[in-house]
């Protein structure tokens, strides 16, 4: 009884599995540009075929992976949230800006630093806002090597 019960079982998931469909997504078109230190920390910007913007950022630590990726409708916006970086770097203050950007929120926090000063993005959903991702420092070179300007 137990073995029929089993092979059914096993019949009925592998018909669900067979009739799954595999289907590729976030099919990048072209790599707008990207910052790279080393193996530990990855920031970078690409274009999509639906033709939306990727901006997505992934930090290494030890056995610690995050990887935040923000989506943007089109290259309008990239430019736009480029702007809001640009500006935080000319008014050289400590300042915080947050970005509403639909279903997720994108922090950009300006710190003054002795040489310059550096940017720390941090994005978490709406839906869940205390599982936030956050990157390291990043000095206004690794954000232009990022948006190719």
């Amino acid at each position: 009884m137990f073995q029929k019960i089993s092979a059914a079982l096993v019949l009925f998931f592998c018909s669900l599995h067979l009739s799954a469909q595999i289907k590729e997504i976030d099919v990048i078109s072209q790599s707008i540009g990207s910052y790279y230190l080393d193996t530990k920390y990855e920031m970078k910007t690409d274009l999509l075929e639906t033709g939306q913007v990727r901006f997505s950022f992934r930090l290494n630590n030890e056995n610690i992976i995050e990887k935040a990726e923000v989506y943007l409708a089109s290259q309008a916006e990239l430019d736009e949230l480029y702007s809001h970086i640009k500006v935080l770097f000319e008014q050289n203050k400590n300042k915080e800006i947050k970005l509403d950007l639909g279903d997720s929120i994108l922090h950009l926090h300006y710190e003054r630093m002795i040489i310059g000063g550096q940017i720390v993005f941090s994005h978490a959903y709406k839906s869940s806002p205390y599982a936030s991702r956050t990157s390291p420092y990043q000095s206004h070179s690794a954000i232009r090597k990022a948006f190719r300007k």
